[in-house]
């Protein structure tokens, strides 16, 4: 018995090689991810809680630097302003509110504002572990970590 050798099954293998082979081929380049460029090099600036610690200085006028704390309302106390509202400000937006307030009743103002202490970040665990709560926050917390942290389920 001999088998015959259609000229159309041989395309049809040569057609699915060639579909196999290219056409489900990229069109772009592949890149590992550790050859991504990182999002963002600059770290996002520091924005301003209830809670911290600023040192407000004020170029030339003494009694009117110090260190404020900043109250749950995200307001802090200065003398001759009253109260200032600095929540999630940066710290020279900060200094730019204050410069602000500060015109007209001291000539040429000129701040600086810097976070003197800073409340720390949490993480709340609730639901099906051992011990519901806030945690502190550190660098390269995960999942687990942060379930670890909580005593476990």
């Amino acid at each position: 018995m001999t088998h015959k050798r259609s000229p159309f099954k041989a395309i049809g293998l040569l057609c699915a090689g060639f579909v196999s082979a290219f056409g489900c081929a990229a069109s772009t380049p592949f890149v590992w991810v550790d050859e991504l460029p990182p999002a963002a090099l600059v770290p996002e600036a520091y924005r301003i809680e209830p809670g911290d610690t600023l040192t407000v200085s004020v170029w030339n006028q003494q009694k009117m630097s110090g260190d404020v704390k900043v109250r749950s309302d995200g307001q802090v106390t200065l003398p001759l302003l009253g109260d200032v509202a600095v929540l999630n400000l940066t710290p020279s937006g900060a200094a730019q509110q204050i410069e602000h307030r500060l015109d007209g009743l001291v000539v040429d103002p000129k701040v600086t504002v810097a976070i003197k202490e800073s409340q720390p970040a949490t993480f709340s665990m609730v639901g099906q572990i051992k011990n519901s709560g806030s945690y502190p926050l550190r660098p390269g917390v995960g999942l687990l970590q942060a379930i670890a942290a909580a005593g476990g389920l």
